[in-house]
């Protein structure tokens, strides 16, 4: 993604070749039997680290070649988006709309327990997520939901298949029901596998960020219209927090609101909001 943005801004060939590369590089050694990528590998990719496997770095990774089709209007580098993306829709969504957070080998989700939940030897169950007691057991990152249903509805904005849209869709009304917290704009940062929320919410962080952005998208691409009521009260928890969005999370929220605010199709539906 790094060498792609690059790219797109000096436009140095150098830059796309190196993108390209890395790619390259990751199907060859980091692609698994399921044709999702492993989490980490030796340096030769010929050893596989010890964590579960968890959905952000395909996330993300969508994501980078969302950015290195943006730079290459490559058919191949969108074939591989949608290859991957399909593999992730049809093996990791679930029913209930939503995508899990941790994986075994197999890509099995792993299975939900008391906070606290131990391997074997005693290490906490996943050290990747240990940050939190909530996500060291099977669990949904209701903050990776959303930005799946930004990620896929962009997808389609740049001319992938429209068949994105309705599991795009499906995790908005997720998030919606379980993330979003009417009472105070807030966001709920985990769920268990029956859309228990584990945590309090908070109108502070990167799920929250990581809404508004998703909500003004979808209001002003998907004309879900019914987004504005969630998107102002979030919007309002942030200013009263007292917090500064920075970041990855928060440039990128700041960035899709200008983008969005460029489109003919915001103009008439509601006044560019605020941020500062």
């Amino acid at each position: 993604l790094g060498m792609a943005r690059a790219a797109e801004i000096t436009g140095r060939k150098e830059h796309v070749e190196a993108a390209l590369g890395i790619w390259a590089d990751m199907k060859r050694g980091l692609r698994d039997q399921h044709g999702l990528f492993k989490r980490d590998t030796s340096r030769d990719f010929k050893v596989a680290g010890t964590g579960k496997n968890t959905q952000n770095p395909l996330m993300h990774l969508f994501e980078g070649l969302l950015g290195l089709y943006d730079t290459t209007k490559s058919k191949e580098v969108m074939q591989d988006a949608q290859e991957l993306a399909d593999n992730v829709l049809a093996r990791l969504m679930q029913p209930q709309g939503y995508i899990p957070e941790l994986y075994d080998a197999d890509w099995k989700p792993i299975p939900a327990g008391p906070p606290g939940q131990r391997e074997a030897d005693g290490s906490p169950l996943d050290i990747y997520n240990a940050y939190s007691e909530a996500a060291q057991t099977g669990h949904v990152e209701v903050g990776h939901c959303v930005e799946w249903a930004y990620f896929l509805s962009r997808a389609v904005e740049r001319g992938f298949p429209q068949k994105y849209l309705a599991p795009a869709q499906r995790l908005v009304e997720f998030v919606l029901k379980v993330g979003f917290d009417a009472e105070t704009g807030g966001f709920y940062g985990y769920s268990d596998y029956e859309g228990r929320r584990t945590q309090a919410s908070a109108t502070s962080g990167w799920q929250i960020q990581e809404f508004i952005k998703m909500a003004a998208h979808w209001a002003v691409v998907r004309s879900r219209n019914d987004l504005w009521e969630p998107f102002d009260r979030s919007v309002a928890a942030v200013k009263s927090s007292g917090s500064v969005p920075g970041g990855y999370h928060g440039c990128g929220m700041y960035a899709e609101i200008v983008r969005l605010a460029t489109l003919k199709s915001w103009a008439g539906a509601k006044p560019a909001p605020a941020l500062t």
